[in-house]
């Protein structure tokens, strides 16, 4: 970055031989380049502005002017013969608290001014003035204010480390980084070292930790000394992306045309997970824009169910999450599907238990009960309509309503909130499901359940079907010694949920 190197700010009053306020200072300064190099017989622009009161003061006045350096990189201009911006510098009442002047300087000519330095007009010659202004030709002020020079910031994703080289041009010189979210900074933190001495340069640093990741800070440097504060431009960086960190669960529960995975969100990158699952395809590196499974947000670990595959093929899984900073995948991982759907298999949360014409369609039935200890009834014997007490072989599972699938609308339907056997059923989220994709298979579903119960795990002995008697007092239930018959509805039974495929 180029710096201004005050090292000799002479500021002279013009003045006439009456009792007036100046009409126009003289200014000197001499230029430096990045490399500390004098910047010689250039044409320079330099943007004047009196300040009121404070060095962020209100500017009572605002000129533009483009000198010429000469061979020592020294430039003079008159403080009120530039092209006027603002205000008048006839206007300026001088004995009305302190000034300061604020100068900008580009020093390859033009308006873009990376050079900033701000020095208090003293009052004492203007009270001299006033009581001499007969004798008074002059008045020459030299002031040494701090050097500042911003060096290149050292970034990662929650944490800035801030350079800069300072001078102190003689003075004892205290030295801070501002810092924030915006140009109005908010957070202060002292350099190290804090302070300097002598006219030598100076590396001072500062690190800024608890940042936000992929987020675009402000800073500026203050260096000040007993004549006055430099401040340096306001300057950005902007902190790393971090990739939030997380794994692919191994593929289980693999048959034809499913299997289980998932995964892991170990640590979000420093922005929240909005979403997360797993993707796959037929091709490597699959993404988003393939299959994919949506399983919440946040960290930690979570459960995928894939459906819809291919027989005898193999698929490619990542799982991703999203956050504001992107999409993130983790390594890939594959598996092989199966040649064919088999009574047993673990499925959507389940175990298949049924399997129509197709090879593709049927039922699964849940892992465990539901209940061991609960009525058909909702408190009350009425009709629901739930009649049908066969196996669905007219319809398709997983595309049409079987009937323990329609017997289980029609109980909740007419029964209500509560909690009774279809209930529970219907609420069961088991597998990715949503609610009601599981419920109380109906007799011929159950009867079919019985057959297979040695390939799909522990049973009671008594577990209610959704197929409603003909008298209304009564359900069917199934005994898994053998045998199926009726029984009151407050009678208390167990419950195992179906979900069609």
């Amino acid at each position: 970055m180029r710096k201004l190197y005050n090292v000799l700010v002479a500021i002279l009053l013009a003045t006439n031989v009456f009792a007036q306020a100046p009409q126009k200072m003289s200014y000197q300064g001499i230029i430096h380049n990045a490399n500390n190099n004098l910047v010689k017989n250039q044409l320079v622009g330099m943007k004047i502005s009196i300040l009121s009161g404070t060095t962020d003061g209100t500017a009572v006045y605002v000129e533009t002017q483009t000198p010429t350096t000469n061979d020592n990189g020294l430039i003079s201009i008159e403080i009120g013969g530039g092209v006027v911006q603002t205000g008048t510098f006839a206007g300026i009442n001088w004995a009305n608290g302190t000034y300061f002047i604020k100068t900008e300087t580009d020093p390859a000519g033009g308006t873009n001014y990376s050079i900033t330095g701000t020095s208090q007009l003293l009052s004492v010659p203007y009270a001299l003035h006033a009581k001499t202004a007969e004798s008074i030709s002059g008045y020459a002020i030299s002031q040494q204010i701090p050097i500042v020079e911003t060096q290149a910031a050292i970034i990662d994703g929650f944490s800035a480390t801030l350079n800069a080289k300072i001078n102190g041009n003689g003075f004892n010189t205290s030295i801070n980084f501002e810092w924030g979210l915006t140009a109005d900074y908010g957070n202060s933190l002292t350099a190290t070292p804090s302070s300097i001495n002598g006219s030598n340069d100076v590396n001072v640093t500062a690190k800024i930790t608890g940042l936000q990741s992929n987020t675009t800070y402000h800073y500026r440097i203050n260096a000040t000394n007993a004549i006055n504060t430099t401040k340096s431009n306001d300057l950005t960086f902007k902190t790393l992306i971090v990739a939030p960190v997380l794994t692919t669960k191994a593929i289980t529960s693999i048959g034809s045309i499913y299997s289980t995975s998932g995964g892991n969100i170990i640590s979000d990158g420093g922005w929240a997970i909005t979403s997360k699952g797993v993707c796959w395809s037929t091709h490597t590196n699959p993404t988003i824009l393939d299959n994919k499974t949506n399983d919440g947000n946040g960290i930690g670990e979570f459960t995928s169910s894939l459906s819809g595959l291919l027989p005898n093929t193999t698929y490619f899984v990542k799982a991703y999450a999203i956050n504001d900073a992107g999409i993130f995948y983790s390594d890939e991982v594959s598996f092989k599907t199966t040649l064919t759907m088999a009574i047993g298999d673990l499925y959507l949360g389940g175990k298949i238990a049924y399997l129509d014409a197709s090879g593709v369609h049927g039922f699964v039935c849940a892992l465990t009960d539901q209940s061991t200890d609960i009525q058909w009834s909702n408190g009350s014997y009425i009709t629901t309509g739930a009649s049908n007490t066969l196996l669905e072989i007219t319809g398709v599972y997983g595309i049409t309503k079987s009937g323990g699938r329609k017997n289980t609308d029609a109980i909740i339907l007419a029964q209500g909130a509560g909690n009774y056997a279809a209930s529970i059923c219907a609420a069961l989220t088991t597998g990715g499901a949503s609610p009601g994709d599981w419920y109380l298979p109906s007799l011929g579903e159950l009867k079919q359940i019985y057959n297979n119960y040695t390939l799909l795990g522990d049973f009671g002995q008594k577990y209610w079907s959704s197929s409603e008697d003909s008298n209304n007092n009564f359900a069917w239930r199934q005994y898994f010694l053998g045998g199926q018959t009726y029984a009151y509805k407050d009678t208390s039974f167990n419950v195992r949920a179906i979900r069609a495929f």
